[in-house]
């Protein structure tokens, strides 16, 4: 079963929301040289709806602001920074 959002939301979207979640001064780049892929794509959760009765309760700032801190708390950026410097 999916479990997502119907919601759609673009790469630049996500980046721009992360960038806000984290507090830092980030550029955002784009690869213009790279293959596109898909639009978009957009779960169906009908299947988990229907069955469990779930439906999205988390927007898109605050799930990522969760898993944000949830990452930060167990210092993985530190260990990613570590790994890229």
């Amino acid at each position: 079963m999916n479990v997502g959002n119907e919601r759609t939301a673009t790469i630049k979207e996500l980046a721009e929301t992360i960038v806000k979640v984290s507090g830092k001064k980030i550029e955002i780049k784009y690869d213009k040289s790279k293959l596109v892929g898909p639009l978009s794509r957009i779960p169906s959760v009908e299947r988990i709806k229907r069955k469990l009765k779930w439906k999205t309760h988390t927007s898109l700032e605050d799930g990522i602001r969760f898993t944000y801190k949830w990452i930060e708390s167990n210092h993985l950026i530190d260990r990613h920074l570590e790994r890229t410097c």
